[in-house]
């Protein structure tokens, strides 16, 4: 039997001071394949949405990893996870959180703790060195 890789959830929450204060959006991980694609896609800018083949493709990507958010219509019905929800949404609206789960998922983790507690220096660390003479020895 053989190892079968988790896939990771993404939450993600948009800060107070923003349109989107209130929102979240869990997504999975995606293939290396799909998000190079993503990106590559992603980085057209605002042309990305002017396309529709292009906007479809972001849009499929996007939707096949929703696993859930707490979007709401106008009318307070929840908009399903789906491509029919997606598609239904201002195109920036949504390029906002392609944007912010592709931050996610290559972004850089914060810093460790702080230094190992476990485990020795190593010995030539505490080896004295003396530094090498320019002339040989005759």
């Amino acid at each position: 039997m053989g190892y079968k890789a988790k896939k990771k959830l993404y939450k993600l929450t948009f800060a107070e001071d923003t349109d989107m204060d209130g929102l979240e959006v869990t997504m999975t991980s995606i293939s290396t394949g799909q998000m190079l694609r993503l990106q590559q896609l992603s980085g057209m800018g605002a042309a990305a949405t002017k396309d529709p083949k292009i906007f479809g493709e972001m849009i499929g990507i996007f939707a096949g990893a929703i696993k859930s958010w707490n979007l709401e219509d106008d009318d307070d019905t929840p908009v399903p996870a789906t491509v029919d929800g997606a598609m239904a949404q201002d195109p920036d609206f949504i390029m906002v959180i392609i944007s912010s789960w592709c931050l996610a998922i290559v972004g850089v983790s914060g810093p460790l703790d702080g230094p190992s507690t476990s485990g020795a220096n190593a010995l030539e660390a505490s080896m004295p060195m003396d530094a090498l003479s320019s002339s040989p020895p005759s």
